[in-house]
């Protein structure tokens, strides 16, 4: 309960700090319900993985891992000593660096859904710092070779949320959270009493499937 109270407050600072000054404009934007919005803000309901990914893109530049873990998904995930509180020096974190690149490739490449993982991650700051890097191994190897170690360690902790995202994943729900959120996205060109009636049916349907 302290987490989703903890993330509820976060959320909310969240909304206002990027223009939504009521929840119904974010609701708006995300295709998430209102209701589902109160009640996360109030900490009485932990958002789902398909609640977040909505979330956060609309809340750019904080990004879906980021909201994962501040839910508290990632917490007992293990990623042996991929932390950033106590690495030693460079040398040290460049270890780290190609360790977890290495564990995210697969026959010396990133598979699709770790593309679209380090994509979200890491798209705002290639942009900003306007870097134009492959998401491939050896594009990264490469940028790390260029940049300094601020830039790495904020790297770094993309690529432990990236490997926490696989490890998380659900498999099963995938498919059907997919549909989910092309509903959403397409109830935003509804009128508004329509797409308020869609939203609200989803999240009773969401509440039936939990038993609430």
């Amino acid at each position: 309960m302290q987490t989703q109270q903890s993330f509820g407050t976060y959320l909310s600072e969240l909304r206002v700090r990027y223009g939504f000054r009521t929840q119904k404009q974010l609701a708006e934007a995300t295709g998430v319900s209102q209701a589902t919005l109160s009640r996360i803000e109030a900490g009485a309901q932990r958002p789902t993985p398909d609640t977040l990914r909505l979330l956060a893109e609309q809340l750019r530049p904080v990004t879906y891992g980021e909201l994962m873990q501040r839910a508290g998904y990632f917490d007992g995930v293990e990623t042996e000593d991929w932390e950033t509180d106590d690495i030693i020096d460079e040398n040290d974190l460049d270890y780290r660096l190609r360790a977890v690149i290495r564990s995210l490739a697969s026959g010396g490449e990133f598979p699709e859904a770790v593309v679209e993982s380090l994509v979200q991650e890491l798209a705002s700051m290639f942009e900003s710092e306007e870097w134009d890097v492959p998401y491939t191994v050896s594009g990264f190897e490469q940028l790390l070779r260029e940049i300094d170690t601020e830039y790495k360690k904020l790297i770094f902790s993309a690529l432990v949320r990236v490997k926490k995202l696989q490890s998380t994943r659900v498999h099963p729900s995938d498919d059907l959270d997919d549909e989910v959120r092309v509903i959403a996205r397409r109830a935003q060109h509804l009128k508004p009493n329509s797409r308020e009636r869609l939203a609200d049916f989803l999240d009773y349907l969401e509440h039936q499937d939990k038993g609430d």
